[in-house]
């Protein structure tokens, strides 16, 4: 489990460029974002992402419900994350002890290695928003949403 926040601008990675020729990237403000919340089951390749106005312990309550939804024939759900604010906020530690089927577990600090869920969004980024121009933050947030909504089909290249 992770959090992402793409920002709408382009970034691009490289580029062939004439010499002596001037070339130009469409941009824009890049001022705003999305905020994602995300689960990856990389056994299954399973993905389960939730859109929110900010990332915080209620947006994470609300994922781990859409989580408990799409298993709720288990009996135990073992979760991996990383230490941000949001997962270890007392809220959180108050939801995961009325609900024990969900077992959250703390990834080392600083080990972004670990979390399988990082491979997933530098897909998306590689995918979707690196070296992609979107004028409008509606098709930028579109591109995300049927990039998600599509994943099952990309499931060998994860």
């Amino acid at each position: 489990m992770d959090a992402v926040h793409p920002q709408h601008n382009t970034h691009t990675l490289k580029a062939w460029l004439r010499k002596g020729k001037p070339s130009y990237i469409l941009t824009n403000s890049g001022r705003n974002r999305l905020n994602i919340n995300g689960l990856y089951n990389p056994k299954t390749q399973e993905v389960i992402v939730t859109y929110h106005e900010t990332i915080n312990a209620q947006a994470v309550i609300r994922t781990f419900e859409k989580l408990k939804i799409a298993h709720a024939d288990k009996e135990y759900i073992y979760v991996f994350a990383d230490n941000a604010k949001y997962y270890v906020s007392t809220v959180l530690k108050e939801y995961l002890a009325q609900n024990p089927q969900i077992k959250l577990i703390h990834l080392p600090p600083y080990s972004p290695n670990l979390n399988f869920i990082e491979r997933l969004w530098k897909y998306l980024r590689k995918e979707v928003i690196n070296s992609n121009y979107y004028e409008k933050f509606e098709q930028f947030s579109f591109a995300i949403e049927h990039f998600f909504d599509n994943i099952q089909h990309k499931a060998d290249e994860i």
